[in-house]
């Protein structure tokens, strides 16, 4: 039976974004990898709309697609950590059992994500009188599981970037990204001679929306391919989500997964963070790297957030990291100096304009008329979109399913009455 949850406070934070985070934090021994990887992209994707909407208000009419979207997720992601409540309780009382009749009491799977052992108990027969709790239990996995797969359904989100597609499209932008790369590339040997650190730190800060992470990846696929054709190319390149609320044994699990190519043992996952660090800085040593820190918070308290470089400290020099971030204050919590940081700028009109038409008409299959009355209205819907990049993509992706000029010119006018 589920326990119920008698106010707002004991369910905490109602935001999407939140709720998911919630869950990962309850399900990190009880999920599979693929579980938490979905979890984290559609962390990344509400988050991203809800700071939109908060610091945009204005905006909430043309980005009701997808907060309506969220709004829909919200029943099924909070019902998925009711489950999941009932399954941590449940769970508490099996492990209290007394060793002869406790399934985990075997050493052979210490260490061992509960998935796991679960999954051996429903399959195997296991006799322990413990059994059908645990099978009990592993249905109820299933169910937050098909939760999470129906959830992952309503977003996609570059996370991680795809390394291997080409840079993605950037307008507006390229004088920056140049700027970002050359000082990527710039090795001159004592970039942080005062306080002896191998590595420096860059960033880049601007309000939510506002086109970061996307300069990031392009900075980020132009390096890489600047690196067959330069001198001093990076042995190791990493990037790494972090978010408003982190942990720094996340954070360097993370480190830990991009660095060698692939997710560390599940055994690892609940461990304590030294061995993972020990780990990640067997892999970095001597190694000149490069480090993206996308979506970093200051919330005053920075303790956590100035330790999650500490594994950097045997990396090669002319390392490099990278770091995204709303307020400049985040980035120098990590070390940057403030002429290593670029405030990111609101686009012309125009070439704003530009970008927004870029994701909302395709090259082809719009007739040539239509596509002259498309723009003329399509300028019109930027005007109103706050020079935001991420609404641009947002709404523009929207839009281009949808090429009749009926429907832009009630999109138009919606907007203008919000």
């Amino acid at each position: 039976m589920l326990m119920p949850r008698s106010s707002q406070e004991e369910k905490g934070d109602g935001a999407v974004s939140s709720i998911i985070s919630r869950l990962m934090a309850k399900g990190g021994s009880l999920l599979t990898a693929d579980d938490l990887q979905r979890l984290r992209r559609l962390e990344v994707a509400a988050a991203e709309i809800e700071e939109l909407v908060a610091e945009h208000k204005s905006l909430a009419v043309a980005l009701r697609p997808h907060t309506s979207s969220l709004d829909t997720l919200k029943p099924t992601l909070s019902q998925a950590e009711d489950v999941l409540d009932d399954v941590v309780e449940r769970q508490r009382r099996i492990v209290d059992l007394p060793a002869d009749t406790n399934p985990f009491f075997e050493p052979s799977w210490a260490g061992k994500k509960l998935h796991t052992v679960l999954s051996t108990v429903f399959h195997a027969g296991h006799a322990h009188s413990a059994a059908p709790e645990l099978k009990n239990l592993a249905k109820k996995v299933h169910k937050v599981q098909g939760f999470i797969e129906e959830a992952d359904k309503h977003f996609t989100t570059s996370f991680p970037p795809d390394l291997k597609s080409a840079p993605p499209k950037v307008i507006g932008r390229d004088a920056e990204c140049r700027k970002i790369v050359a000082a990527l590339h710039l090795v001159d040997g004592n970039e942080d001679e005062d306080d002896g650190r191998p590595y420096s730190v860059l960033g880049i800060h601007g309000a939510a929306g506002s086109g970061k992470t996307t300069l990031a990846q392009c900075a980020y696929a132009r390096a890489q391919a600047a690196d067959e054709d330069r001198s001093g190319s990076f042995d190791i390149s990493m990037w790494v989500h972090v978010g408003r609320r982190f942990t720094q044994h996340k954070i360097f699990h993370d480190m830990l997964e991009a660095a060698t190519g692939r997710p560390p043992s599940s055994a690892l996952v609940d461990r304590d963070s030294d061995d993972t660090v020990a780990l990640l800085q067997d892999e970095l040593r001597g190694k000149r790297i490069l480090l993206v820190l996308d979506d970093v918070h200051s919330n005053g308290n920075d303790t956590d957030l100035k330790q999650i470089l500490s594994p950097l400290d045997v990396v090669g020099a002319g390392s490099k990291v990278l770091v995204t971030a709303r307020s400049v204050d985040a980035l120098l919590v990590l070390g940057a100096d403030i002429s290593s940081c670029l405030a990111i700028r609101d686009l012309d009109d125009d070439v704003f304009a530009r970008l927004f038409m870029h994701y909302a008409l395709a090259d082809d299959g719009v007739d040539e008329r239509d596509r002259g009355i498309l723009e003329f209205i399509g300028a019109g819907i930027a005007a109103k979109l706050k020079s935001s990049p991420l609404a641009a993509e947002l709404v523009g992706t929207e839009l281009r399913a949808r090429p009749q000029i009926d429907v832009w010119k009630n999109f138009r006018d919606t907007i203008s009455a919000a």
